[in-house]
């Protein structure tokens, strides 16, 4: 029984994600106080350049013959995470005992959300996490979900709905990492969120920056900001059906990739400009769908931006001037824009410890809530 894993008083959950950029580990260790959370501590811990690119090429492969790969980065990811968290632990000097469950998203290679049997793998194994930080670890979060006819994402808006609803305004919550998502939380905490991804947010500016410049992201929007839109790019680019089709609805960097990006006759141009017409592919699908779902609400209505992509200053710059509403930053809210998804997978593992659904089924289109997760005894 998973009750019987967990006593009262135990408290501080650990919650990690390598996200779709693969940039680095993202960790934070969080207490819980009933529906509080409490930051103790995050870090961000650089994946060694070997895994990293082991890790891309298994996003990236079509190939069957990646199986063995898949096996070795696995079991190799997942003793990264275990090792990286108990190093994490001791620099704070807390011992692992005091944690309840760390809450592992791994690295998503693939996400299938589509067909009669849908899927989405993430690696890193939850055994070698468990043998090597000596934390019990839930992982595998998003299969429960598909199984019951959802899309296994996003997961994050019901950790919004619980962390940051309000009285007093509606909020939304607009993730721009690889993929941006939009969590739609009304005002008074009256339980009917919903969320869904919008598209591409920093995936195709990092891979297209990374093939162009070798550099792992486009700071502050900078190589974009050298160059112009291409009005008719953009359109063919924004005329993909992901974008207009209902939700609830996911996607990922096996999508929205270069070889899509190449589809789109862009041999030709300069390369800061399509990063500069990319830029504004994120800015007006995110724009346009705060319009879309803000003229359904009535009341006030605020708007919270986090990831990797709040730090582009030129994206929040176009999201605010298309939008013509003004962008804050989750930090107003008590937790930092780097730090929300790790956060939201430790609040997954305390729901799943709970024997509470971690899903939101007005986001996933699942039929049913569902403890997510599976466990792995350290």
């Amino acid at each position: 029984m998973i009750s019987s894993l967990v006593t009262t008083s135990q408290q501080l959950y650990i919650g990690c994600i390598s996200g779709t950029s693969i940039d680095g580990l993202d960790i934070a260790l969080v207490k819980f106080e009933g529906n509080k959370i409490h930051t103790v501590q995050t870090d961000c811990i650089k994946l060694p350049e070997q895994l990293g690119h082991a890790l891309s090429q298994l996003c990236d492969s079509n190939s069957d013959e990646e199986l063995e790969r898949f096996g070795r980065v696995d079991h190799e990811l997942g003793k990264f995470i275990g090792k990286s968290t108990n190093d994490f632990l001791t620099r704070l000097n807390i011992n692992p005992q005091s944690v309840t469950a760390i809450g592992s998203h791994g690295q998503t290679i693939r996400h299938r959300p589509e067909g009669p049997t849908p899927f989405s793998i993430q690696i890193g194994n939850g055994h070698a996490i468990a043998e090597h930080s000596g934390i019990m670890t839930i992982n595998d979060f998003r299969m429960a979900d598909m199984v019951c006819g959802g899309q296994g994402a996003p997961l994050v808006p019901a950790f919004h709905e619980a962390i940051f609803s309000s009285e007093d305004a509606h909020h939304f919550i607009i993730n721009l990492g690889g993929i941006s998502n939009i969590s739609v939380i009304p005002q008074g905490h009256i339980h009917n969120s919903y969320g869904y991804d919008i598209g591409p947010a920093n995936t195709l500016l990092d891979r297209w920056i990374e093939f162009h410049k070798d550099k792992n992201y486009d700071e502050n929007g900078t190589w974009a900001s050298s160059g112009e839109v291409i009005t008719s790019l953009l359109k063919r680019l924004y005329n993909d059906p992901f974008f207009s089709a209902p939700a609830p609805k996911s996607t990922g960097r096996e999508y929205f990739n270069l070889q899509w990006l190449n589809q789109h006759e862009i041999q030709d141009l300069k390369p800061e400009d399509v990063q500069r017409t990319l830029l504004e592919l994120s800015a007006v699908s995110v724009a346009e769908t705060i319009k879309a779902e803000k003229q359904n609400l009535v009341g006030p209505v605020k708007f919270y931006v986090c990831g990797g992509g709040a730090h582009n200053q030129l994206l929040i710059e176009r999201i605010e001037t298309l939008t013509n509403e003004h962008i804050q930053f989750t930090d107003e809210l008590g937790i930092p824009v780097d730090d929300v998804e790790a956060c939201a997978f430790a609040w997954l593992a305390k729901q799943t410890t709970e024997r509470k659904a971690g899903n939101l089924i007005s986001a996933t289109g699942a039929s049913r809530p569902k403890i997510l997760g599976a466990i792995h005894l350290s």
